[in-house]
């Protein structure tokens, strides 16, 4: 199947947009609006298929290679395979495009990309716990210089949350 780079630049376009909500954020309040438990759920869902579609690919190469019926390696261990070894793959279309997450925007965006916000999603959980701890620290009136240092560790957290997950250079695209 031929992919003109128009197609190709679409393509990857939708994965981009699908993939990040926006960028290049401002406040601490975008990181309310970027991370969510839903898409944090949804990456994971994704993380999970991409590594079902791996072992999927290996058990598709395994069953339609020589490997067993010429070197005896019923299962794909690497380090059994003998170097010198001469290993043909053949499959039809069909069975090559019944494995997911095999397209290249997938593999080098989608798949960098989601690990990354569900990092991020922990990230944001944690300022979020540091801002309660802030606020449970005023209510048992701890010293201005310990709440200073608290809100000081929240303004630092959110600067480089900004710059890590919503800066202009944080995506892979």
């Amino acid at each position: 199947m031929k992919v003109t780079l128009s197609e190709y630049f679409i393509g990857a376009v939708i994965i981009l947009v699908s993939s990040i909500h926006c960028v290049h954020a401002q406040s601490p309040n975008e990181l309310d609006a970027f991370f969510t438990k839903k898409d944090a759920d949804l990456r994971l869902s994704q993380i999970k298929s991409g590594l079902s579609s791996f072992g999927k690919l290996t058990d598709t190469i395994q069953d339609e290679s020589n490997l067993n019926s010429d070197y005896g390696i019923p299962v794909i261990y690497t380090k059994r395979i003998p170097e010198e070894a001469r290993i043909t793959v053949t499959f039809k279309g069909k069975t090559l495009k019944a494995v997911d997450n095999l397209d290249w925007d997938i593999q080098h965006i989608g798949f960098e990309n989601w690990p990354k916000y569900v990092e991020g999603y922990i990230e944001y959980l944690e300022l979020k716990n540091m801002k309660l701890q802030l606020e449970i620290a005023k209510l048992r009136e701890l010293s201005n210089d310990e709440i200073t240092n608290i809100k000081k560790d929240i303004k630092e957290k959110e600067r480089s949350m900004l710059q890590e997950y919503l800066g202009e250079t944080s995506w892979v695209d």
